[in-house]
């Protein structure tokens, strides 16, 4: 029992001895959290989604040859066609984005940066085992992120009209693909009609 009490009592006397370096320690970590934690840059995110509609031209009126592009491979050809650097550019430009940044005073300098702060997150359906479109890309989020509030949701609603724009380009192409093969196939049967009714008045003759 008193060889415990002895044990304590250094341990006291250690704390007494110490206890300027021990609060100095502390206070030298406190001091640096706040330093840290103040200087962090916040970052606000502007987003948008969007859902993806079902397709207006059933595939049975595409061309024989056409292959049904996913929702996800779309996506990623939208992302391709539109996330341009000359689009971009023309954003840094509207927003004045990044202009300590740039080099040679060039906006088309900081797309790269540009590019850094923006996301893509896609939906996929529910896990429900009846849903027939288990697991396929239903939408996605556009995501800017950028220290003013205003900036990151203007700049987040020009990406999301650039895809916008991009998918109903794409729809248009597609609705006139499909024009030129029922015109296609029209010709066709119009071609077999024309052949079967001359061999029909063939045969009469």
């Amino acid at each position: 029992m008193q060889e415990n009490e002895y044990q304590i009592l250094d341990i006291a006397g250690l704390l007494r001895r110490r206890s300027r370096i021990i609060g100095l320690t502390f206070l030298t970590i406190t001091l640096a959290s706040l330093v840290t934690a103040f200087s962090l840059t916040n970052l606000y995110r502007g987003s948008g989604t969007i859902m993806i509609e079902r397709p207006e031209v059933s595939d049975a009126f595409r061309p024989g040859t056409y292959e049904a592009e996913d929702h996800e491979q779309r996506i990623a050809r939208i992302n391709d066609e539109v996330m341009t650097r000359d689009n971009l550019t023309e954003i840094v430009e509207r927003h004045d984005l990044y202009r300590e940044l740039r080099t040679d005073g060039l906006a088309r300098s900081v797309v790269p940066e540009l590019r850094s702060n923006f996301e893509l997150d896609l939906f996929y359906a529910d896990t429900d085992p009846r849903n027939k479109n288990l697991g396929a890309v239903t939408g996605f989020r556009l995501s800017y992120y950028h220290q003013d509030p205003l900036v990151a949701r203007d700049v987040a609603r020009d990406i999301v009209n650039l895809f916008q724009e991009g998918n109903r380009q794409r729809r248009q192409q597609d609705y006139l693909e499909v024009a030129a093969a029922l015109g296609r196939e029209a010709d066709n049967l119009e071609a077999q009609v024309s052949q079967a009714e001359k061999e029909l008045a063939d045969f009469k003759s």
